[in-house]
């Protein structure tokens, strides 16, 4: 499967660098929060990361305008219903994931790949809690994400290898490095 529309759910400090970073690759992004101030601050680090990296001359103001043109805001994970893959990026609650995780399930085609940033939760409760459970993958990023080179890829008992695949294809389109 190719990946081409990613959404994130979560725009705080992590998500917000996941949100950049696939911009920065070419993906169309949208990006789902539960607030807009919230929704406003992930975006306003976005903004200064980018900047920054024009000022330093690793980026073209072009480009910055460039990726920021492929993220769209949302305060509704509906508008999550036609991506490829989504990546959870919410606090470390494992009730609050799976919450995220019923919800997805409901809202994306069933093709669609639903990803953890989880550091620590088990990625197989997450999937039990699907009625995809062959896609269902941890993607943890490292802080802060856009210049970390690694990608720390965690597969559930029931992910299938289609899906481990295709996320490792999804993961050096980001210019990391898998783990």
């Amino acid at each position: 499967m190719e990946v081409r529309k990613v959404g994130v759910v979560g725009c705080g400090f992590m998500g917000a660098g996941i949100v950049q970073v696939c911009a920065q690759s070419g993906y169309e992004v949208v990006v789902a929060e539960i607030s807009e101030q919230i929704l406003s601050k992930g975006m306003a680090t976005i903004e200064y990361y980018l900047g920054r990296d024009v000022e330093k001359g690793r980026l073209s103001q072009q480009d910055k305008v460039l990726t920021l043109s492929r993220i769209r805001k949302s305060l509704t994970q509906e508008d999550l219903n036609d991506r490829d893959l989504v990546i959870e990026a919410v606090p470390e609650d494992m009730e609050l994931k799976r919450k995220v995780f019923v919800e997805l399930d409901k809202i994306c085609p069933r093709h669609t790949i639903l990803c953890s940033n989880t550091s620590c939760l088990s990625v197989t409760e997450l999937a039990r809690a699907t009625g995809r459970p062959d896609r269902v993958i941890g993607t943890h990023f490292l802080s802060p994400v856009p210049p970390s080179k690694l990608l720390e890829i965690v597969r559930a008992d029931t992910t299938s290898q289609e899906t481990l695949e295709t996320v490792k294809v999804f993961g050096r389109s980001l210019r990391k490095e898998i783990l």
